[in-house]
């Protein structure tokens, strides 16, 4: 993290106002963090360092903004949260702060941070329900590790180069990188920063994907020349790594609700080479009854709260209320029942989530079997945050079966 000292203080005056009106921005009209970053950036012409001072200190602020309001003692977006921020941190306070004043500060900090809630800035009832869901040790554990900055990993397009390759190009850069050993596109950057101006980025080699996120396409199944349905596609992160396993072969059907993200998809698939997508939007329920028992794999990665990904997404625990936790429930549930009607006899349901909570994850597989016989769980997986050391995401794979029907014990029909 660069010091505030590194900075002249009247360029750091002014970059501190950037950082409250981006708070307030993200945290008062639901705008992405990111989306903040690039429009900050954009408008704005900042060294280097500054830049990078903004980036890594926005983020920091917003992952421990519930704890730096309290501590500067308002609800609100001003100097005194940025002041909070240098006690929390330890830095020099403004010159114009007065000392006793600072020193307060940091001791309310110090005091505020014996409270996990306080310390890790979530609500109260978000730290009871993760104590509810995985006991006081698990949830622990999980909410520090998701306290913590996100590491910068890659996906290397393997329908464009190779990861040696890429890996030496980087190189020649002085973009510091390594192979992730269990991944085989992996690569783990020590910073993000001007990642996206490269010529590999244009040129479609890589794609910014968590290390855990990578994991899920494998364990799909898929092989080329499948008929496959990414069910809630999105941006198409985990599209274009099913197209890339297929080696392009095949077709994919991306549907989302979202015309924006199906567009953010088309461009980020003409940038990695892959053709064989298809994005369609859902504009009612019947995009889904057209294509019954047509995908040999359907791949369902569910609306969720995201506390998996708080790390790279901290705003959206300032975001998430007790009725939304128990609406992405039913949804979840309704998810599976409708879109699962859209895999082959014999065919293959994928279910994930990047969540740690049980309710949204296994709780959800076992309800489906439970109510729907002609399916079975084959496998499921638990990524951790605090044990992987990246997002948290959970996946089960289901398969249809074979089921006897009631009136005739002698006979057995795919459902």
């Amino acid at each position: 993290m660069v010091h505030p000292n590194a900075l002249d203080p009247d360029r750091l005056t002014l970059i501190s106002e950037m950082l409250m009106e981006a708070l307030e921005s993200i945290i008062i009209t639901n705008r992405h963090a990111d989306k903040e970053l690039q429009t900050l950036l954009k408008t704005n012409d900042l060294s280097g360092i500054e830049k990078e001072f903004l980036v890594v200190t926005l983020y920091d602020m917003l992952r421990n903004l519930r704890l730096l309001q309290a501590v500067a003692q308002t609800p609100g977006f001003n100097s005194y949260v940025y002041t909070a921020w240098l006690a929390l941190r330890n830095y020099p306070a403004n010159s114009n702060v007065i000392p006793e004043h600072f020193e307060a500060m940091q001791a309310r900090a110090a005091e505020l941070s014996k409270n996990r809630a306080m310390k890790y800035s979530i609500p109260d009832w978000l730290d009871a329900l993760g104590v509810q869901e995985l006991g006081e040790e698990v949830w622990e554990r999980e909410i520090a590790a998701l306290h913590t900055p996100a590491q910068a990993v890659i996906r290397t397009n393997l329908l464009k180069t190779t990861r040696q390759e890429l890996l030496r190009n980087f190189k020649t850069m002085r973009i510091e990188a390594k192979p992730l050993v269990d991944l085989e596109c992996g690569i783990l950057l020590s910073s993000s920063a001007g990642i996206f101006k490269t010529n590999e980025f244009q040129d479609g080699h890589f794609e910014m994907q968590d290390a855990n996120s990578q994991m899920i396409a494998p364990l799909t199944g898929v092989k080329p020349k499948m008929r496959v349905i990414d069910a809630c596609a999105g941006a198409g992160g985990k599209t274009l790594q099913l197209a890339q396993i297929m080696n392009n072969k095949g077709k994919i059907i991306a549907l989302d609700t979202s015309e924006k993200k199906l567009e953010a998809l088309r461009q980020r698939a003409a940038r990695a080479g892959v053709s064989i997508i298809e994005p369609r939007q859902i504009t009612s329920t019947k995009t889904i009854k057209r294509l019954k028992e047509s995908a040999d794999m359907v791949l369902i990665d569910a609306p969720c709260t995201g506390l998996g990904v708080l790390r790279r997404n901290p705003e959206a625990k300032y975001n998430l209320k007790p009725e939304h936790v128990e609406s992405l429930h039913k949804q979840q549930q309704d998810l599976l029942v409708s879109y699962s009607r859209m895999t082959k006899p014999n065919g293959t349901l994928v279910y994930s989530v990047c969540s740690i909570l049980p309710s949204e994850g296994e709780a959800q597989a076992r309800t489906f079997v439970e109510s729907h016989p002609e399916w079975r769980l084959e496998s499921e997986r638990r990524f951790s945050p605090a044990v992987d050391g990246f997002d948290g995401f959970y996946v089960a794979l289901f398969k249809r079966q074979e089921v006897k029907l009631e009136n005739d014990s002698n006979s057995t029909q795919t459902v």
